[in-house]
């Protein structure tokens, strides 16, 4: 079993997302700590669940926004279960509003248990894991709201994306104690709690039917696949992978609306580009140039550098950057030669931020 003895603690994991990390985590040997505001019938059914696989189960009742609550939980968790070695913070309670009708009570909650809870219970969880001295696995639960804007979503989105930045910090910070941080965004998953009769229906038709024409995969997600990702980081397979926030959402993220004219004339320029049609008379050539119905223009400002500094350094400087002329941008330069490179910074280009 991937992980044998080791002990994990899940926040808000009675049903959905967290019941189904739990259970992925205690089909590997894993004994397992439960979390959540309410110890209801859901609740029990996820204890009875986790006790079949012969594991150690505790059960704590916890506000993570509270950290006088966490604090206790983790220390009571740490002492049942002679330690800790994973914490999994999931729970989050999200109020949907128009950003100008947010109110102030409205962020305190939700930054509260979204962004608080999550800091608090990691740092909790570390501080026993160092007493430990064996290190230790914090995996935090973000979304692909932490990417995109959604209406309606504001105070939800800056947690999530905090989350993203919490993670890459205290990799940092506890990587010397073998402490590996990670989070995962999920894209659109269904963790309605459903009757087992009714369990095939699961991301199935009338699951946000809408949303699905986005996802290149075509279909939503289930808790499952959350718990996979968790799993995985968890476990050996996870040694090396550390600060890192992972996308799991059937592609969702890959289908940035691009109007299709600017896709064919981005290409039209790259394979100019490749094929050293680096001057301007040249680059006219191309159907970026007469082709184009309407001006083109960009969101992002130029910076132009010296060319003694970007000469100095242009293949690392490139890495990464875009370069623009006019208003317009060209992407995705990393690899182009060299020479061209120097060429197009001759030419009148200049890096893009």
């Amino acid at each position: 079993m991937m992980l044998e003895g080791k002990n994990a603690l899940i926040t808000g994991s009675k049903q959905g997302i967290g019941k189904a990390i739990a259970i992925q985590l205690a089909s590997q040997g894993c004994n397992i700590g439960l979390n959540d505001i309410v110890r209801d019938s859901y609740a029990e059914h996820t204890l009875k669940l986790l006790r079949e696989y012969g594991v150690k189960v505790s059960w704590y009742k916890a506000d993570i926004s509270s950290k006088k609550q966490t604090d206790k939980m983790i220390k009571s968790f740490s002492d049942k279960h002679n330690g800790i070695d994973i914490l999994v913070n999931n729970a989050v309670s999200s109020i949907k509003k128009p950003f100008l009708e947010i109110k102030e009570d409205d962020w305190e909650f939700e930054v509260g248990n979204a962004l608080k809870g999550y800091l608090f219970c990691s740092q909790a969880a570390a501080k026993e894991m160092i007493k430990k001295g064996i290190g230790g696995r914090i995996v935090s639960i973000s979304s692909v709201h932490s990417f995109v804007a959604a209406k309606d979503n504001t105070v939800y989105g800056i947690c999530k994306a905090g989350i993203n930045r919490m993670t890459m910090s205290i990799a940092r910070e506890l990587g010397e104690y073998n402490i590996i941080c990670n989070a995962i965004a999920p894209g659109f998953i269904d963790s309605r709690e459903l009757p087992k009769q009714k369990e095939h229906l699961r991301a199935g038709k009338g699951y946000a039917d809408n949303s699905k024409k986005h996802i290149p995969l075509g279909i939503g997600g289930v808790p499952n696949n959350i718990a996979g990702m968790v799993l995985a980081l968890c476990s050996s397979l996870g040694d090396y992978v550390n600060g890192q926030t992972i996308t799991v959402d059937g592609g969702l993220l890959t289908l940035f609306p691009v109007p299709d004219h600017e896709l064919g004339e981005d290409r039209a320029v790259m394979a100019a580009l490749k094929a050293g049609k680096t001057d301007r008379a040249k680059a006219k050539e191309s159907s970026i140039w007469t082709n184009t119905t309407s001006p083109m223009t960009s969101p992002y400002e130029s910076i132009s550098f010296p060319k003694s500094t970007i000469r100095s350094s242009l293949h690392s400087i490139l890495t990464g950057l875009s370069l623009t002329r006019g208003g317009v941008i060209f992407s995705d330069l990393t690899g182009v030669n060299p020479e061209i490179s120097n060429s197009l910074i001759s030419s009148g280009y200049s890096a893009a931020v």
